[in-house]
């Protein structure tokens, strides 16, 4: 079944997902879900319960918190789509419970804060859909991985041959350059060598990436930074 076939087409939705023995902690004993725990990880060391655009992007995300110890892996996955009372996630924003940000100008998240409940109103209760996968998300860094020219910024992915195609232009810069920061230059070795030449060739070394941090700083080190730098091109 795709999620085509359980959205409703008049309404957003934002999406979570978690491991099987995660989501059994949410349901009632009448089999319903009536809050969204921020806490649900907090015994590992996250603090938040993350909802992100997509469903991809929220199994990616689960992926991530395998890989940091944040939750154990599982073969099944559910995914959550939940459409907001924009009334309800006001309040739960005003008091602090929850919270959206930017991920470098770019990804939109919505978080509910540890040890925060998200009380779901009847209206969202009656709208939140979900779909189990026999799946371990930690696959999808079989999927995204380096050797294939995809690169990693917490839980979102990025295509370094498309990022480099779309240019400075595109509202995703910030991020990648976010992601290229955090790849390391170990990393840049590891991903295909046509797109090593591309990035040595379209950008300065990685070495760049550190004056747009210490720009705000002291002058003196901002002029460090550059008279260490490489320039390629």
């Amino acid at each position: 079944m795709a999620w085509n076939d359980v959205l409703d087409n008049d309404k957003s939705y934002w999406f979570t997902a978690m491991t099987m023995l995660e989501y059994k902690t949410l349901v009632n004993d009448n089999g319903a879900i009536e809050k969204l725990p921020g806490g649900i990880r907090a015994q590992n060391g996250w603090e938040q319960l993350i909802l992100l655009p997509t469903s991809e992007e929220a199994v990616q995300w689960s992926a991530y918190c395998e890989s940091m110890g944040h939750t154990m892996a599982c073969d099944q996955t559910v995914v959550m789509a939940v459409s907001f009372d924009p009334h309800n996630l006001t309040h739960h924003n005003a008091v602090k419970k929850t919270s959206s940000f930017q991920r470098g100008y770019s990804v939109q998240v919505i978080q509910v804060h540890s040890p925060y409940n998200y009380r779901l109103t009847e209206w969202e209760r009656s709208n939140l859909r979900t779909m189990v996968i026999d799946y371990n998300s930690a696959q999808k860094f079989q999927e995204y991985n380096w050797s294939s020219g995809w690169i990693w910024l917490y839980g979102h992915t990025m295509h370094v041959q498309s990022m480099l195609t779309i240019g400075e232009s595109c509202c995703h810069h910030t991020i990648f350059q976010m992601g290229l920061e955090h790849l390391g230059q170990f990393g840049q070795t590891q991903l295909p060598e046509s797109v090593q030449l591309e990035l040595s060739s379209t950008r300065p070394t990685a070495s760049w990436i550190h004056i747009t941090w210490a720009f705000h700083d002291a002058s003196e080190e901002v002029t460090s930074t550059i008279s260490n730098t490489s320039w390629t091109k």
